[in-house]
């Protein structure tokens, strides 16, 4: 050690024999910083947040020798301590996150969606995104709850209306549902929509749960083919007894049991699993429903399915397979009809790309602008119908007007002011200037919020305008993100 310090750190003084103010060796090892309890609790709790540990951690024998390893000084916090100080911690993070909600310079996008876990939990979450007055982009969670009830429009707007009155009465800011218009990619989401929006299933027997909801009323042969198939799988998934059978069946056939999979009307390509899961376990599933009358009700005939087997043709994504070239020459009216269904949900609900949020998106990339049109061949009627919303939009809401000189409303005191009262001011408009002007370089620029930011003062309202804009996000995927660790944050975890 001492020879070590000698080589490296030759300012200590070891022997002590120079004389001369250096620092000594107890001094160089006190240089240490000292354990503080208020920060290592902190650092606890950041750690315990940040990786959606639960609180029981802190109870752990394992967690605790691993904490105080060679620091008998520390004292770890029981989860109830964690617990109150996690909430106190997000009392003091809500009121930083308003205060940054309130002085945001543009619009606040809101980003809102739901999903469902494969126990058929469902989630719904809330995120909030703005461009800065630096021109960052920010977004933040405001909400992630349990959802109940369907999962409409009519729903969900409830419960941004419900986020936003938390957040305005925590200001003392008066909030008044009423005078709101709750949007989505420009389009309002109206309570006439609240039914379709559900996109609820046939025979009223959807649910958000395993199999709960089940409507336990007389099940006659009337029912469709996915309703027989669902009402059984949900018996069995709920009766040890039937799934007993069900495990003797698979032994029978010589199969490796698995779990029968019910869907939900909210998680993507659940009807398509649970169908092609049934399709593999088809021989126990038929040999379960002939164990008594009541799971009889449930058995599907042979040219059933037949059609069974279609719709997961249907189903199954082929890139280079169409709806349209599926459904043509198809004889099963019931698959053409699903098809179409299908297709008209779509076309309803999926914005096109032509809508005003991503036109503006692309206009105010200064990459791109119109001129992207041309380089990926859009035809010029779709560029010219572009053109008109974006200059639309740019009238309405961003331009602003020359107002007219005092010096026509009142007597001026210029003689050169009075001598020029009638000529015409040259007004250049600043969005016909920014999209008139060249491309940058895409090579070069590839943070366009830097762009902006250095060039607001060309264009101070086309810029105001983009703040607007390039805070909505294009996709749902921010909001995605929190989903993953929903069931850790939300359930008994």
């Amino acid at each position: 050690m001492r020879n070590h310090i000698k080589r490296k750190h030759v300012t200590i003084d070891l022997e002590n024999g120079s004389g001369a103010k250096q620092i000594k060796l107890d001094g160089f090892v006190k240089c240490v910083k000292e354990f503080e309890s208020e920060v290592f609790e902190d650092l606890l709790l950041r750690f315990i947040l940040l990786t959606n540990q639960t609180f029981l951690i802190v109870n752990s024998d394992a967690f605790r020798d691993f904490a105080t390893y060679h620091r008998n000084q520390v004292k770890i916090p029981n989860n109830t301590t964690i617990g109150t100080r996690c909430t106190k911690r997000f009392e003091v993070e809500k009121e930083l996150l308003t205060a940054q909600l309130q002085n945001a310079p543009g619009k606040i996008a809101i980003i809102i969606d739901c999903w469902t876990s494969k126990n058929m939990i469902s989630f719904q979450g809330v995120i909030a995104s703005w461009i800065s007055a630096e021109w960052s982009y920010e977004e933040a969670l405001l909400d992630l709850s349990i959802l109940d009830g369907s999962h409409s429009g009519k729903e969900l707007a409830a419960s941004l209306v419900k986020e936003f009155e938390a957040l305005a009465n925590a200001q003392g800011i008066q909030f008044s549902p009423q005078e709101q218009r709750v949007s989505e990619n420009s389009e309002d989401i109206s309570d006439s929509d609240s039914d379709e929006n559900s996109a609820e299933m046939s025979d009223n027997d959807v649910e958000f749960s395993d199999g709960s909801n089940v409507d336990e009323t007389e099940v006659t042969s009337s029912m469709s083919i996915y309703s027989r198939i669902r009402h059984g799988i949900s018996k069995i998934r709920k009766s040890p007894k039937l799934r007993a059978h069900f495990k003797n069946a698979c032994k029978l056939e010589n199969t490796k049991p698995k779990s029968l999979s019910l869907d939900g009307v909210t998680r993507w390509n659940s009807t398509y699993v649970m169908l092609k899961r049934v399709m593999e376990f088809r021989k126990p599933f038929e040999a379960v429903l002939r164990v008594s009358a009541a799971m009889s009700k449930f058995i599907v005939a042979e040219f059933e399915w037949k059609i069974v087997e279609q719709m997961l043709q249907l189903l199954t994504f082929q890139s280079k397979t169409t709806v349209h070239s599926y459904t043509t020459g198809n004889n099963n009216t019931e698959i053409v009809k699903a098809a179409n269904a299908a297709c008209t949900k779509l076309n309803k609900y999926y914005p096109s790309s032509d809508g005003l949020v991503y036109v503006m998106g692309l206009v105010l990339d200064p990459r791109c602008k119109f001129q992207w049109y041309k380089h990926v061949g859009i035809k010029g009627d779709v560029v010219k119908q572009n053109k008109q919303k974006a200059i639309e939009c740019w009238n309405k809401n961003y331009k602003n007007e020359v107002q007219k000189s005092t010096a026509e409303t009142s007597e001026s005191t210029s003689l050169l002011a009075s001598q020029m009262q009638g000529a015409k001011c040259s007004t250049v408009d600043q969005y016909r200037a920014y999209y008139s002007s060249p491309v940058v370089d895409a090579t070069k620029t590839e943070d366009i919020l830097i762009w902006w930011k250095d060039h607001e003062q060309d264009y101070p309202d086309v810029a105001a305008m983009a703040r607007d804009f390039l805070a909505i996000s294009g996709t749902g995927v921010p909001i995605e993100r929190t989903f993953s660790f929903g069931s850790d944050l939300l359930t008994s975890n």
